[in-house]
């Protein structure tokens, strides 16, 4: 390799080392010393982190894979809906681990892999408000989901080493009224308001 560099015109050798990036720090520590120590000293100083040229390949994507990759995210957003819906919770009786295996068999009846195993936690007006790494790490395996609640869902799946990251609420309606589902409607006008002036002052 030493021979091919000095062949050539070189300005930076870019080697797979990096402080930040995983991906792009694959070069072992005997593999480095060999390296420098194969070196003229003059090209030793030319040795740079590859890890931008690293980050872009693995960033860099086909049109077919982009197609593909959007039909991912619409299985990802089909099965979130299902999974949320009537035809898998009951009200009362539905536990969140049941959910969680649902969608994960859901998944592997379509011939495809979670990407992470999912997770459902709940929010409740009654009930202390957990944190968010609770909520990722952990989630709730065995809580009733019940009316009024506020269901979370972060859920992803993977094909051809593309993956998804989705998260998702519903609500529950409560078996009196749909004075949840106004509220939310409000709150939904008012951020599209907001998010309309905000648009306007940029």
């Amino acid at each position: 390799m030493v021979e091919i560099i000095k062949e050539r015109p070189v300005e930076k050798i870019g080697i797979n080392i990096s402080k930040h990036f995983g991906i792009a720090d694959g070069l072992v520590k005997t593999d480095y010393q060999e390296l420098m120590e194969a070196l003229p000293s003059d090209l030793e100083e030319k040795i740079v982190s590859a890890e931008k040229l690293a980050i872009a390949w693995i960033e860099t994507r086909t049109e077919k894979e982009m197609l593909l990759y959007n039909q991912l995210v619409d299985i990802t957003s089909a099965i979130i809906d299902q999974a949320f819906s009537a035809a898998v919770i009951t009200p009362g009786k539905t536990t969140t681990d049941d959910i969680v295996w649902w969608m994960r068999q859901k998944v592997t009846s379509l011939g495809l892999e979670t990407w992470f195993h999912p997770t459902i936690d709940i929010q409740r007006d009654n009930e202390a408000l957990q944190s968010h790494i609770y909520s990722f790490a952990k989630g709730e395996k065995q809580k009733t989901v019940l009316p009024g609640d506020l269901l979370h869902c972060d859920f992803g799946i993977t094909y051809i080493s593309l993956n998804t990251d989705c998260q998702r609420h519903a609500y529950v309606l409560r078996k009196r009224g749909n004075s949840g589902a106004r509220v939310f409607s409000n709150c939904l006008c008012k951020r599209q308001s907001s998010a309309r002036y905000f648009y306007r002052k940029l």
